[in-house]
């Protein structure tokens, strides 16, 4: 998020389309973007109510939350400590670090000196071992802890040297909707690289598909692009992968339903709607338990 937001109103200027399979800061609802930015993956809005739900069923009253100090971490502390509190929770405190920074000790010791019931960790993996590490050391980790997609399928466990100190430790991340247009993207995906679909590909995979199918429709200019984003992922009729294409050079008006799910945008680029999977994590692997589908 930190990166595009760096560099988006320069692509809007020159009048260059982005579409991003990964940004997910509540920052980019607010950018005028004239049609020239979109997203598939959704609002960490979204995701910090998901989370706070998945807290509250677990019987978390007090939470304290350390995260990393940029657009996506501040965006998503901030909207999972509001829908928490919303809830009916308690949050003790938050804590930012430096997404630079090499120590985190006395972040650490800040964030686990209220005994709460959970910490939530909004981190990467660049700095998540520093953190996990000084929590090991601490004995914060022994302090129940949920994170987010930022660490999904890093390997904490054997990158950290932290054993099995991670087990049974739960994390939200955007997923996917199941239905036929994730069987085909799954099966062509396990066809072509011999394993499952890698987090975020099949935002990946939707990202691009909007732009061909609206290039197909409209021309392939950037104003031209941008012009049919939002058409192109909501009304007419409904179709998946690559057959979405034909039609829409055929002057179809096309609905495309993506492997990641409906996707649906508004008119600032966002996604309406979503599914997050609630994962946990055994070693090195990151299972999911149940995905959820989640709407604004």
């Amino acid at each position: 998020s930190g990166i595009s937001l760096a560099i988006m109103q320069t692509a809007i200027d020159a009048g260059v389309v982005m579409v991003s399979p990964s940004n997910t800061s509540p920052q980019f609802t607010k950018v005028k973007n004239g049609g020239f930015y979109a997203r598939t993956a959704p609002s960490d809005l979204l995701q910090g109510a998901v989370l706070a739900q998945v807290l509250i069923d677990d019987g978390i009253e007090t939470l304290s939350i350390i995260s990393r100090a940029d657009s996506y971490g501040r965006g998503l502390a901030e909207a999972t400590a509001s829908a928490f509190e919303d809830a009916g929770g308690v949050v003790n405190t938050i804590v930012y670090h430096d997404q630079n920074a090499t120590e985190f000790s006395s972040e650490v010791t800040q964030v686990g000196k209220n005994s709460s019931d959970a910490i939530v960790g909004i981190l990467f993996p660049s700095t998540g071992c520093g953190v996990l590490q000084a929590a090991f050391e601490q004995g914060t980790i022994e302090t129940p802890w949920y994170f987010t997609d930022g660490v999904r399928g890093a390997n904490l466990s054997s990158e950290c040297g932290l054993g099995n100190a991670l087990d049974g430790y739960k994390g939200t991340a955007p997923g996917s909707t199941a239905g036929a247009a994730l069987d085909a993207y799954t099966a062509a995906y396990q066809e072509r690289f011999g394993e499952d679909p890698a987090p975020y590909s099949a935002q990946a995979y939707d990202a691009i598909m909007i732009v061909a199918l609206s290039a197909a429709a409209n021309g392939v200019t950037g104003p031209e692009i941008a012009s049919g984003l939002v058409e192109a992922s909501s009304g007419g009729e409904k179709c998946i992968r690559v057959s979405c294409i034909a039609l829409a050079a055929d002057g179809i008006d096309v609905d495309y339903v993506g492997a990641s799910g409906e996707i649906e945008l508004n008119q600032a680029g966002d996604p309406t709607a979503a599914t997050y999977d609630i994962w946990t994590t055994e070693g090195d692997t990151n299972p999911v338990l149940k995905s959820v589908d989640f709407g604004s």
